[in-house]
């Protein structure tokens, strides 16, 4: 039996696109996005996660997040997809709870 579909006017198959990439895409060609995820820790202490989504995100988005919050006694450094901040115990309470917001809003 041939079918026709008026709507797109097209009879018998429809085309089929294969191997379709672009930028942002999986390698596979699936359409779904490839994001990097890191887990954020405050002294050694899981707070969160990061998702980068967009070509313009980035880890150091968190140090900048850090500095606009007032925190400037602190290190940080990336080991795979683990990002460590270091503080003293002084600011640690408050930044895990300003990174923790942050995190859970993004």
């Amino acid at each position: 039996m041939n079918m026709v579909d008026s709507r797109y006017g097209m009879s018998g198959s429809y085309p089929i696109i294969a191997g379709i990439t672009a930028p942002g895409l999986g390698d596979e060609g699936t359409g779904k996005l490839r994001e990097d995820r890191y887990e954020v820790l405050v002294n050694n202490d899981l707070v969160g996660k990061k998702t980068l989504l967009g070509q313009n995100d980035q880890m150091s988005d968190v140090d900048d997040f850090l500095k606009q919050q007032g925190f400037t006694e602190f290190k940080t450094e990336l080991e795979g997809d683990h990002y460590h901040v270091e503080t003293s115990a002084e600011y640690e309470g408050d930044m895990k709870q300003a990174l923790k917001v942050y995190l859970n809003n993004r």
